[in-house]
């Protein structure tokens, strides 16, 4: 059996149309805007002595109902996704940023603070 990893696949060539429209996104982006997801919200932090990343999923005043941990990013989306537990576009991109951010943190060894910029030394 052939694992789709270890196929070769030819890379697809990318090529523009002869008008391509170029969008400004700092334009459009109100870091203010929030837009709440009815299937809850999301608590992220990191555990440095355990090496993880804690995803705690809440409907309302925080308290937790399902929790995640794992290494990266990737591996926490994919599970939070496969549970259900988000119902827009815009929140699982807010989820993939937020849990990106801890695992820079958690290899750099610095602090993670949801919903604020890394300082990076």
């Amino acid at each position: 059996m052939v694992k789709i990893s270890d196929a070769k696949i030819p890379k697809p060539k990318a090529t523009l149309g002869e008008e391509i429209e170029d969008i400004d996104a700092s334009a459009s982006y109100d870091k203010d805007e929030f837009n709440y997801d009815p299937k809850g919200y999301f608590l992220i932090r990191i555990i440095p002595e355990k090496k993880k990343i804690e995803v705690g999923h809440c409907k309302q005043n925080n308290v937790i109902l399902k929790k995640w941990s794992g290494n990266t990013a990737k591996e926490l989306c994919q599970a939070i996704i496969k549970s259900d537990a988000i119902s827009r576009s815009d929140h699982a991109a807010y989820l993939g940023r937020e849990t990106l951010k801890a695992e820079v943190a958690l290899k750099l060894g610095i602090e993670y603070v949801q919903d604020s910029d890394l300082e990076l030394k």
